[in-house]
């Protein structure tokens, strides 16, 4: 078990790289016979990742918990969407043409949780070894997540 500092922003990027990767790692495709056959057929990368999604997943949680508190604080209810926050408005410069601009709601927004993106936190997991992901057959490129691989 290891520990290490990551940023909020990490686990944002992090939790969308493990579900691309695990529908990657579950992928089917027919074979000459017309069967789904797996492409990753190996259970080694999956109980790797699902371990380690374990370990990121409360922080990924708390994360979204934060944000759409911090939505319903700065943002105005809608019927449509309770929980949005209106990014522009609509306002007439010098010349009279209309032009829109940022309210202050979600500037006050996207400086608080540019903060929050930026805040370090401890995540304590278990390295997924490299070996076990060698021979995958992978479209995308996960460059957070390989960094915990070892």
């Amino acid at each position: 078990m290891e520990t290490t500092k990551v940023t909020n922003r990490e686990i944002q990027t992090l939790s969308q790289e493990i579900q691309i990767f695990a529908a990657e790692l579950t992928k089917t495709v027919l074979n000459e016979k017309g069967e789904r056959v797996p492409v990753n057929p190996s259970f080694l990368p999956k109980f790797h990742l699902n371990n380690f999604s374990v370990a990121v997943t409360p922080f990924f949680k708390n994360l979204e918990e934060t944000r759409i508190e911090m939505v319903k604080k700065l943002g105005t209810p809608s019927k449509d969407n309770p929980e949005s926050i209106t990014i522009e408005e609509f306002v007439k410069d010098e010349n009279g043409e209309q032009t829109s601009e940022k309210t202050k709601e979600f500037l006050e927004f996207e400086k608080e949780f540019t903060l929050l993106l930026d805040a370090e936190v401890d995540i304590s997991y278990n390295p997924m070894p490299l070996s076990v992901f060698e021979v995958l057959k992978i479209d995308n490129f996960y460059p957070t997540l390989f960094k915990f691989m070892k």
